[in-house]
C-alpha cells in the first residue's frame, strides 16, 4: 500500500469517529439544550476543519495543528474530540496547565470516553499530582470495570501515591480475576516488604508456593525473603532442602554466598559463588553484574579479600564463557582499574576480535598504549579507529599526540587539523587541539601559524598558564614581540607561582629584553623552587652571568649543564669556545 492510500484509509476512519462523534454531540445538545444546534453546513465545516488539523497533526506541524483544533472549539464549544487532541498537543509541549484544562473539559463533555480519562491521568501524573490522578483512575475502574489493564494503572497510581494498602486491595482484586501469579504476589510482596510487614509479605511467597508446588525458584524466594529478615533457621533450612534436591542449582549457590556474606563469613561465600560461576548454565549477565558490585567494593584499594575473590571469578567467566566479548571487556576494566596496563591491553584487543564497533574499547586501548608511551602502536591503532569513527575528535588527537612524540611533525599537524573540526561545542577538547596544533607548528617553524594557534587557545581560556609560558618562550626564542611575551609570561607566574619553568621563561624574555639584573633573580628563583637539575635553566644561568661579566661562573655553570639533560644545541660550543654563542 502506498503512503498516499495509507492516509487516505485514515482520514477515513477520522471522517467516520468525527461523525459519529458530532452526532453523539448534537444528541447531548438536544438532551440539554444548552446550545445551539450547529446547521449541515456548519457540521460539515466544523468536520472539514478537525480533518485538516488532525493531517497537520500527522504530518508533524504541530503549530498549525493547534490553531485548526482550537478553531474547532470556537466554532463548536461542544466538540469534545477537538479538546482533547488539543490537550493532547500541549501535553507534547509540556504546558501542562492548559492541557489538562483541556482534558478535563473534553471528558465533561463526553464522560464515558475512556481514552479521556487516561489522558487527563497521564497529565496528572506528569505534573505530580498523584491524588488526582488515582482519583482519575478509580472512576474509569468503575466506568470498565472488566478491564484489567485499568486496575494495573490505578494499583500504579496507588504506588505513586504511597496509598500501599489501596495498591494491595487492587491487586487483591485482580487477582479474584485471573487467579495467583507470580508477578502479583511478588509485587504484593515487595509493597509488604518495603512498608515493613514482614509476616504478609511472607505469607504471599507461601500462597505462591502452595499454587506451585513444583517450582523450587518460588521456594528459593521463601528462603531468601527468610535471610532478608534475619530469620537464618528457616532460611539454611530451606537452602539445605533445595540443594538436596538439585545440587547444581546455581541461583541457590549465590543465595548462600549472600547469606554467608551477611554472616561475615567470608570463605563459605566465595565457595558458593565458585561454584555458581563454575555452572555453565548461569547466564553471563548474572555473573557480569555480581563483578560489577565487585569493582565497586574494590574501588577504594580496600577490600582485599574481595579483589582477590574478583580475579578469581574473571578467570572463571573466561573460561567458561571463552565466546563472550563481555567478560573480557570486565576483565579489562579490572586490570585497567588496577594499573595492570599490559594484561588490561590484551583483555581489551581480545573485545576488538570479537566486535570491532565498540568505540570505547578503541578509546581505553588508545588511553593504555599512552600510558605505556607505545607511541608507534598509538599511531597505528588510532588510524584504524578513525577509519571506523571518523567523527571522533579524540582519535585524531591521539593520532596527534603519537606523530608529536614520533617527531612527525607533519603528520602530527594533519591529525590535529583534521580533528579540531569535530570539536563542535566541547571548547575544553578544542583548546587542548590548538595548544597541540601550535607546539607543531612551532617545530616545523611555522611561527605565523604557530602563534595564531596559540591565540585561539588563549580566546578559549585567558588565563591557561602552560599556553602562556610556552607562547611567550617562543617568542623569546625568536626575539619576536618581547613585551607581549614578557606581559603573557609574567601572568603565567602569577596564576601558578614558585613554577621552576615559568620563572626561567620570565627569565628567558628579560635576558632578550637585556634586562640581565632581573633575569638573573628570576633564575636564582627558578634555582631553587627545583630548578637546579634542569640543563636548560642552568644554561639559561650561565648566561646571564657571562652577560653580567662573570664569566668564569657562566663557564662553570655550562659544564654544570652538560652532566644534565635539556640542554640547547649550542651548549658544547660555549664550553668549548668559553664564550658566549648566540
Amino acid at each position: 500500500m502506498n503512503i498516499n492510500n495509507k492516509l487516505s484509509v485514515l482520514f477515513l476512519l477520522l471522517l467516520l469517529m468525527v461523525i459519529s462523534s458530532c452526532s453523539l454531540l448534537n444528541r447531548d445538545q438536544r438532551q440539554r439544550g444548552k446550545q445551539k444546534e450547529l446547521s449541515k453546513i456548519e457540521q460539515y465545516e466544523v468536520l472539514a476543519l478537525f480533518i485538516e488539523a488532525n493531517k497537520e497533526k500527522i504530518t508533524g506541524n504541530f503549530r498549525n495543528a493547534r490553531a485548526l483544533f482550537a478553531e474547532c472549539i470556537r466554532r463548536d464549544p461542544s466538540n469534545h474530540a477537538a479538546y482533547y487532541e488539543l490537550a493532547s498537543l500541549m501535553a507534547m509541549d509540556k504546558q501542562y496547565d492548559d492541557a489538562i484544562l483541556l482534558a478535563k473539559e473534553a471528558l465533561k463533555l463526553d464522560p464515558e470516553n475512556q481514552w479521556y480519562y487516561l489522558l487527563l491521568s497521564e497529565l496528572y501524573e506528569s505534573t505530580r499530582q498523584y491524588k488526582k490522578n488515582y482519583q482519575i483512575l478509580e472512576k474509569l475502574v468503575e466506568l470498565k470495570p472488566e478491564n484489567l489493564a485499568f486496575h494495573y494503572e490505578l494499583a500504579s497510581a496507588y504506588l505513586y501515591a504511597r496509598e500501599y494498602r489501596k495498591a494491595i486491595q487492587v491487586y487483591d482484586k485482580i487477582e479474584t480475576v485471573i487467579g495467583i501469579t507470580e508477578e502479583l504476589s511478588l509485587q504484593k510482596n515487595a509493597i509488604y516488604t518495603h512498608i515493613g510487614q514482614t509476616k504478609n509479605a511472607l505469607d504471599e511467597v507461601k500462597r505462591l508456593i502452595d499454587a506451585f508446588p513444583g517450582n523450587p525458584d518460588y521456594l528459593l524466594l521463601l528462603a531468601d525473603a527468610y535471610a532478608r529478615n534475619e530469620i537464618d533457621d528457616k532460611a539454611f533450612e530451606i537452602y539445605k532442602k533445595i540443594l538436596r534436591d538439585d545440587p547444581d542449582k546455581a541461583s541457590v549457590h549465590l543465595s548462600l554466598a549472600d547469606y554467608y556474606r551477611n554472616q561475615n563469613k567470608l570463605d563459605k561465600s566465595f565457595a558458593h559463588l565458585d561454584t555458581a560461576f563454575l555452572n555453565p548454565n548461569l547466564d553471563i549477565e548474572t555473573k557480569v553484574n555480581i563483578l560489577l558490585s565487585f569493582f565497586q567494593l574494590t574501588e577504594s584499594g580496600l577490600n582485599i579479600d574481595y579483589k582477590e575473590q574478583a580475579y578469581k571469578l574473571l578467570d572463571i567467566v573466561i573460561e567458561k564463557h571463552p565466546e563472550e566479548a563481555i567478560g573480557y571487556s570486565i576483565y579489562g576494566d579490572f586490570l585497567n582499574r588496577d594499573e595492570k596496563y599490559e594484561k588490561s591491553r590484551q583483555m581489551f584487543y581480545k573485545v576488538l576480535d570479537f566486535d570491532r564497533n565498540k568505540y570505547l574499547i578503541w578509546e581505553q586501548l588508545l588511553k593504555i598504549e599512552l600510558l605505556l608511551e607505545n607511541f608507534e602502536t598509538l599511531d597505528s591503532l588510532s588510524q584504524s579507529a578513525i577509519e571506523l569513527f571518523p567523527e571522533q575528535p579524540l582519535l585524531y588527537l591521539f593520532n596527534g599526540y603519537a606523530n608529536y612524540n614520533l617527531e612527525n611533525y607533519e603528520k602530527a599537524a594533519k591529525a590535529f587539523e583534521n580533528g579540531i573540526s569535530y570539536t563542535l561545542f566541547d571548547e575544553d577538547l578544542k583548546e587542548e587541539f590548538y595548544i597541540y596544533l601550535a607546539e607543531s607548528y612551532n617545530h616545523l617553524e611555522k611561527y605565523k601559524e604557530s602563534d595564531a594557534a596559540f591565540e585561539k587557545a588563549l580566546k578559549i581560556s585567558p588565563q591557561n598558564p602552560f599556553v602562556l609560558n610556552n607562547y611567550s618562550y617562543y617568542l623569546a626564542l625568536r626575539g619576536e614581540h618581547l613585551e607581549k611575551a614578557k606581559e603573557m609570561s609574567l601572568k603565567s607566574n602569577i596564576i601558578r607561582p614558585n613554577n621552576a619553568s615559568f620563572q626561567d621563561t620570565y627569565a628567558w624574555v628579560l635576558y632578550k629584553m637585556g634586562e640581565y639584573e632581573e633575569a638573573l633573580k628570576w633564575l636564582e628563583k627558578a634555582i631553587k623552587n627545583n630548578g637546579g637539575d634542569n640543563g636548560i635553566i642552568i644554561e639559561h644561568y650561565g648566561d646571564v652571568l657571562y652577560k653580567l661579566g662573570y664569566k668564569e661562573k657562566a663557564i662553570e655553570q655550562w659544564e654544570k649543564a652538560s652532566g644534565m639533560e635539556n640542554y640547547s644545541d649550542l651548549l658544547e660550543q660555549k664550553i668549548i669556545k668559553k664564550t658566549l654563542i648566540e
